[in-house]
């Protein structure tokens, strides 16, 4: 991968002062540390956390922060979809096998 080891830069919601709009802007990501990985954000939302840390409501203000920490995405590295793909093959299994006992329970008992 182009970008191992390296920082890179992206796009943040960055909120400068409580209450006041959010700002698009660019930022430098530095490199995924041990036991840590490099997430490709494709979707984020602001959740009630993020909106009281914006207004900054009963807690002491800290700005710049950045915001949306809840979203949607995937680990652009080979070894991560391995093991990405097996936990899915593992999670299938297991949802045939409940559907497959889901439905002769209803057979067997006509529910």
């Amino acid at each position: 991968m182009a970008t191992a080891g390296k920082a890179i830069k992206c796009k943040a919601a960055v909120a400068w002062e409580a209450g006041k709009p959010l700002s698009i802007e660019e930022v430098e990501v530095a490199p995924p540390q041990a036991m840590e990985v490099r997430v490709k954000i494709l979707y984020t939302a602001l959740c009630h956390t993020d909106v009281y840390f914006w207004e900054a409501k009963g807690q002491t203000p800290v700005f710049p922060r950045i915001l949306g920490h809840e979203a949607g995405g995937y680990v652009p590295s080979q070894l991560c979809h391995v093991l990405l793909l097996l936990s899915q093959s593992v999670c299938l299994l297991l949802c045939s096998v409940l559907v497959f006992i889901t439905m002769a329970f209803s057979r067997i008992f006509g529910v």
